[in-house]
């Protein structure tokens, strides 16, 4: 790792970032914890039109037993396809609701 001054001089460690497949195989784990505690964990999809980050694909977790809620789990990307990467495998796409925000592209459990 590289330490590289930050703008008031202090040094920062540049971590190596990690690859689809590690974040991949972490998001497997925390979608098994939900699960395993009867939480049922849901990804929500959403545009780059969300007010909270735009111009970004933005995927959150959401736990939806005993009450639908999000998780603080949120990743962002450029790309629809490299964020679909970093999601477990073998989920299932549910259908949009008419309720659904219009900017909620997919949901997926």
């Amino acid at each position: 790792m590289k330490l590289k001054p930050n703008a008031l001089g202090h040094p920062v460690i540049q971590a190596p970032q990690p690859s689809s497949t590690d974040i991949r195989s972490l998001n497997e784990r925390v979608h098994e914890w939900y699960t395993k505690r009867n939480r049922m964990p849901q990804w929500v999809i959403c545009s780059p039109e969300t007010r909270d980050y735009p111009g970004k694909f933005v995927v959150r977790l959401w736990v939806t037993l005993p009450e639908a809620r999000p998780t603080r789990r949120v990743m962002l990307h450029d790309s629809l396809e490299q964020l679909h990467t970093m999601l477990p495998m073998n989920l299932a796409r549910i259908a949009r609701s008419a309720n659904d925000d219009p900017v909620i592209i997919e949901c997926l459990v």
